[in-house]
Order: structure tokens, then C-alpha cells, then sequence
């Protein structure tokens, strides 16, 4: 049922006008938002309940990290000096859990367009090749949605049983390289081919990626006729799984659980 019929159904149950109805459906729906947003949980009983639940592969930990320092907005500065404080900002010396977080998510929070990151041995890139072309920015956003699944299960490790030798880092290495240069030319097949290889290379080193709901979903979509390519943008073990589709706009017609995505410009 979509909004429109839910307000219709309103004002027939309710005899209201459908103005009314609206209004009735409006106030409903923004206090539960509110409610929400304010971390509180909503049960109606006889229905359901509403909770806000974080989830993996959406840089969560960082975007918290980054409302400890910038609670509002972040400061107009260079983006990749600014990626790099957030990325020393979540990694204080101090931490005393041992782990280092990626310097994807800051990278992917701050600097705009597409952004290649080229390491060599470090936790930070050495340079960083950037796509700000809307032509490809466009395109990429015409093809590429995510899909919700179950969040990652407490206690989750992905890195156990990881299997990493030089061949698979090759495979990964060349399947990225192969993704970036079919994103350029705006090579849809080979873009599909290439992003579902880098997950193979992916999955090939760290196998407890699939688990949880994870298989059950890659199982769902991968089937569809429309869906050429798959892989979590997260570490894995829930979160969500990105599709690359032969048109966005279509499959988010049929599927409104889709999330389309927007490149940040600027």
C-alpha cells in the first residue's frame, strides 16, 4: 500500500474528506519521524513497533564520530584535509581496543565525486585519482542502488577464517582497476563484470562476509533479470547489499525497498 492509498483508505474507513485524511495521515506519520529521530521507540499495539537500528555499510561508526566534532554541518575547507582529520580524529592513539578504522569512510564522507584510493602499506593513501566529470557521475547513479538487509548480528567477525595471499590481492587489485576504467568509459558490461568480480575477490579472502541474512538476499535479487552484479559496500554480515541494475528508476518502480543513490558534487 503507497501513501496515496493509505490516505484514501482513511477517509473512507474514517469518513473523512481526502484533505482531511491527509492531514490525519501526516500529523501520524511525522510524529512517529520525530519520535525516531529522537531515538525513541514507537510501539502501537495490535500493529507494530518502530525502532531506529544502525547498520553496517553505511560508515555509521564515522558519521558519529564526525557529530562529536561537527554537530551540524562540516566546515568548508579542503576535502581531503578534512578527511584526514576525521580519519586521525577516529583513530585517537589513545583507542584502546587496538583496531584501525579504514580510511574509506572518511574518505567517502568528505571528499566529493568518485575518489580511487592508492595505498602502499599504509593506513592512508598515498594519492587519491578523482571523478567529478556529471556525465559519469550521472551514469553511475542511473545503474548502481542498495538494497536494506538485516543488520550486522552482535558478536559478527568477518575477518575469521580470512584466507589472504598475493594471488587474491592480484585479483582484487585488477578487479578494481578493471571497475575504474569501465566507470570512465561508461562501459555498463564491463562495469558489471568487473564489480561483481572485485566481491568474488573479496569474498575469496574474507569468507565470513556471507553470513546472516546475506546469502538469502544475494539469492533474491541475483535472480532478477535486471540485476547483473552485487556486493555489500560494508565489511559484510548484514547491512546492504549494492546492485548494479540496468536502470535504476525502472527497478526502483518495481522494487520500492531500492535506495537510489546520490553522488555528493561538491
Amino acid at each position: 500500500m503507497t501513501k496515496v492509498e493509505l490516505i484514501a483508505a482513511v477517509a473512507n474507513e474514517a469518513n473523512l474528506t481526502k484533505k482531511d485524511a491527509e492531514a490525519a495521515v501526516n500529523s501520524a506519520l511525522n510524529a512517529i519521524t520525530n519520535a525516531l529521530k529522537e531515538g525513541d521507540k514507537v510501539a502501537l499495539v495490535g500493529f507494530g513497533t518502530f525502532e531506529v537500528r544502525e547498520r553496517c555499510g553505511l560508515s555509521t561508526s564515522t558519521r558519529n564520530m564526525i557529530k562529536k566534532i561537527w554537530p551540524v554541518k562540516l566546515p568548508d575547507m579542503n576535502p581531503e584535509i578534512l578527511a584526514k582529520l576525521v580519519f586521525c580524529f577516529e583513530n585517537d592513539p589513545e583507542r584502546s581496543d587496538g583496531i584501525v578504522s579504514g580510511a574509506q569512510d572518511a574518505i567517502g564522507i568528505c571528499m566529493p565525486g568518485l575518489v580511487r584510493h592508492y595505498y602502499d602499506n599504509r593506513f592512508w593513501p598515498d594519492k587519491f585519482e578523482t571523478c567529478l566529470d556529471e556525465d559519469v557521475l550521472s551514469w553511475v547513479e542511473s545503474h548502481v542502488c542498495m538494497i536494506p538487509m538485516d543488520p550486522r548480528r552482535p558478536g559478527c567477525s568477518v575477518v575469521e577464517g580470512k584466507d589472504i595471499n598475493e594471488a587474491k590481492v592480484k585479483n582484487l587489485a585488477k578487479a578494481a582497476d578493471d571497475c575504474w576504467n569501465a566507470i570512465l568509459s561508461k562501459d555498463f558490461t564491463a562495469f558489471a563484470s568487473s564489480f561483481k568480480a572485485s566481491f568474488d575477490a573479496q569474498v575469496a579472502m574474507f569468507p565470513a562476509m556471507i553470513q546472516g541474512c546475506v546469502q538469502g538476499c544475494i539469492d533474491q535479487y541475483s535472480v532478477l533479470p535486471e540485476v547483473h552484479a552485487w556486493k555489500m559496500p560494508g565489511a559484510g554480515g548484514g547491512g546492504y547489499l549494492v546492485l548494479v541494475v540496468d536502470d535504476v528508476k525502472s527497478f526502483a518502480e518495481k522494487h520500492p525497498e531500492a535506495i537510489e543513490l546520490t553522488i555528493r558534487r561538491k
